[in-house]
């Protein structure tokens, strides 16, 4: 099996399964189940100041993934092909800042962002794969 191989229905999984898990973390944050220093590099003042920073990266997660669900199901311009490569290289830069974070960030969060990376990087190609047999 190769990475051409790899079906849209997958990618899908995998991208639903990135998004709701890095849903899922600002929420239990939020309710105080993780607590607030072992994110954000353990840098939050205070519970407070990480739960309203959970509260816009709930936001903008959501957004995100509706974003990219939208890209699977109706297909990308090249504008939007060219979001999504800028979104893959912010997590990227998000998996090596976590490499770096609390134990925590570590040793989750980075498998976490890890498998973002290469969801993101599958629905490129496809996309890519899908403009090249127009």
């Amino acid at each position: 099996m190769t990475i051409k191989d790899v079906s849209t229905n997958t990618i899908k999984w995998l991208i639903a399964i990135f998004y709701v898990s890095a849903l899922l973390v600002q929420v239990l944050v939020i309710m105080k189940v993780i607590p607030y220093d072992w994110v954000n590099g353990g840098m939050s003042k205070s519970y407070e100041v990480q739960a309203v920073q959970s509260c816009i990266s709930l936001v903008a997660l959501a957004g995100l993934f509706v974003f990219v669900l939208k890209m699977l199901t109706r297909g990308a311009s090249s504008r939007k092909l060219r979001i999504l490569y800028v979104i893959t290289l912010l997590l990227l830069i998000g998996l090596t800042m976590q490499l770096l974070g609390t134990t925590f960030e570590r040793y989750y969060l980075s498998l976490l962002l890890l498998l973002g990376v290469v969801s993101h990087g599958l629905l490129i190609r496809h996309i890519r794969s899908a403009q090249n047999n127009r």
